[in-house]
């Protein structure tokens, strides 16, 4: 019983996601065209973390780009479908290939950038605060961050059947 409870609650996400999809407000980024605008809408966000706090040195600064981070982040999820999210079982072959895909080649690149992002945040510890707090931010939202911007890089024009 409190099996089917947890899993009828983690379904509402992906639900969710393919509904607000078909909605008038997502059509500019249901095309690969506006699913790649809105990967690098994603990186300009993470880009400007870290020079927000260098340029005001305040972490309110840095603090209030959360916003558009979290919605750029949501409409990622949205114009992907909730494809990441969704069970095995509810996907197709092509999808199900798509999604592993995403998992074996960006986490290897992922190592990469996580050693990276380790001197980023050894050079962060002698920085400002603020600063410090921006390349944090930015490095973990890129590895974080890293199947998804795959997902709606690669993900076909049409995602629904050919058939």
């Amino acid at each position: 019983m409190t099996t089917m409870k947890v899993t009828h609650q983690a379904a509402w996400w992906p639900g969710a996601c393919r509904k607000l999809h078909d909605s008038r407000m997502m059509a500019p980024f249901r095309s690969r065209a506006g699913r790649r605008r809105l990967v690098g809408l994603y990186l300009m966000v993470l880009v400007a973390l870290p020079v927000a706090g260098w340029l005001t040195d305040q972490v309110w600064v840095t603090a209030l780009l959360f916003i558009p981070y979290a919605v750029v982040t949501l409409l990622l999820a949205i114009a992907t479908e909730g494809l990441l999210n969704r069970p095995l079982g509810s996907l197709d072959e092509r999808q199900v290939n798509l999604r592993r895909s995403l998992f074996r080649e960006p986490y290897g690149a992922g190592v990469g950038l996580g050693l990276a992002g380790g001197l980023v945040v050894a050079v962060a510890t002698l920085a400002d605060e603020a600063l410090m707090m921006g390349l944090v931010i930015a490095v973990l939202g890129l590895l974080f961050g890293l199947p998804l911007m795959m997902l709606a890089w690669r993900m076909p024009a049409n995602p629904v059947d050919d058939e």
